[in-house]
């Protein structure tokens, strides 16, 4: 039985970066589950709210294209997000070239050990920032590893991955645009020398893998790779950073969840995932 939940529609706007800081946000969301699923804000802008709204819009690309970009007035990018079946399913196939399971699983010890890193520089000076200290740099070292950067190198990708995605708000300034275009040209040079060097001499490191990768006789071009490394910078800087950092927060607002977790370890994958949602 659907539940209605007594008050009037949410008069917001989805663009508006405020919305989603007013400490008001769950409340409507539970609102738009309960009456509206497929959501229209006070600008016209529809909103998949529910599961299942979701889950129908992802199952039916003819309607719901990725194709088009995030924007209206902006094309698609040359990147798997950006593609719809079938040429998503042959890039995310060239792809996943350096993301099996081997390659996954030999990189845990040095992920613990960076983990290690981290929060022993936290304990020796008894207080940090976690997003500084710990949030930011430990997906940024993950991804830089895997794209062959150099420890010396980290902070600058930090600091691409920051200014690319700084036009993304709905208020954007011609300077945020003019930092994002900076800092793509940078990754651009960076990132399609790396390809050239793999090609001659290849290495373990992603790019590499790209470079060589052969899936039905097709192989990715240059522009391609730059385009899906860029893709894997950004999404698994960002969403690492945040998930970490979300999470962290609402197990310190949530001290039972704190408990349980610190007291049965085997919990944590599932904590995890609902970080993840």
């Amino acid at each position: 039985m659907t539940q209605i939940l007594s008050g009037t529609k949410p008069d917001v706007d989805l663009t508006d970066g405020r919305f989603y800081a007013d400490g008001r946000t769950r409340e409507h969301y539970r609102w738009m589950r309960a009456n509206q699923p497929v959501f229209r804000d006070r600008n016209g802008l529809a909103a998949a709210a529910s599961y299942q709204a979701v889950i129908d819009a992802e199952r039916n690309p003819e309607l719901f294209s990725n194709a088009g970009g995030i924007r209206p007035d902006q094309p698609g990018m040359p990147m798997m997000i950006d593609m719809d079946d079938p040429a998503h399913l042959l890039r995310r196939k060239l792809v996943n070239a350096g993301f099996t399971r081997k390659q996954v699983m030999d990189k845990v010890d040095s992920i613990g050990a960076l983990c290690d890193a981290l929060i022993d520089a936290v304990c020796e000076r008894g207080e940090c920032d976690f997003v500084r200290d710990l949030a930011a740099p430990l997906p940024m070292a993950v991804i830089g590893d895997m794209l062959g950067v150099r420890p010396d190198e980290r902070e600058m990708f930090l600091r691409w991955s920051d200014d690319l995605v700084s036009s993304l708000s709905s208020s954007v300034s011609d300077a945020d645009v003019q930092v994002t275009m900076d800092a793509f040209a940078a990754y651009n040079e960076f990132t399609s020398r790396s390809i050239v060097e793999r090609r001659v001499e290849p290495t373990e490191d992603l790019i590499s893998v790209l470079v060589h990768s052969e899936v039905d006789g097709e192989r990715l071009s240059d522009d391609e790779i730059l385009h899906e490394t860029l893709l894997i910078l950004i999404g698994g800087d960002e969403t690492t950073r945040h998930t970490l950092s979300g999470g962290t927060e609402q197990l310190l607002r949530s001290r039972d969840q704190w408990d349980l977790l610190q007291n049965d370890p085997s919990l944590l994958p599932g904590a995890v995932e609902e970080m993840l949602r």
